[in-house]
């Protein structure tokens, strides 16, 4: 902790007793503490803004790659998923068709395997 130690805090403590005085040191203290809240808050939240910035800009280099690479309407197809997303949320026809097709494409591909079971039954009798 900044490097004090045992005596330096000792030492802090007594002219701070002497300074304030005992009756005042109660208040002295809480005001101390609040202080260091406020401080741990304000850090806290700087930190977390640092990290949305960073967590953009690292965003912004994946769709620049990506646009590099060939991927030309990746802006355009994280609109329509963002659109799709909030359309899902807020229509109940839609996220329940929505569901029926995802149902449907399951069983589609559930199938060939099904089929598949069916004749290793058929060849072990």
């Amino acid at each position: 902790m900044f490097g004090m130690g045992w005596p330096e805090i000792l030492l802090i403590s007594i002219v701070a007793i002497l300074v304030i005085g005992p009756k005042d040191m109660p208040d002295a203290l809480r005001a101390a503490g609040r202080f260091v809240y406020k401080i741990r808050k304000f850090m806290r939240n700087m930190q977390q803004s640092l990290d949305d910035i960073t967590q953009e800009a690292e965003l912004d280099d994946i769709i620049k790659e990506a646009n590099a690479v060939g991927a030309d309407n990746i802006d355009a197809e994280l609109e329509k998923q963002a659109a799709h997303r909030a359309r899902l949320a807020t229509d109940p026809d839609y996220a329940e068709a929505y569901q029926a097709e995802l149902e449907r494409q399951e069983q589609e591909q559930m199938m060939p395997l099904k089929d598949t079971l069916a004749d290793k039954v058929k060849e072990d009798k």
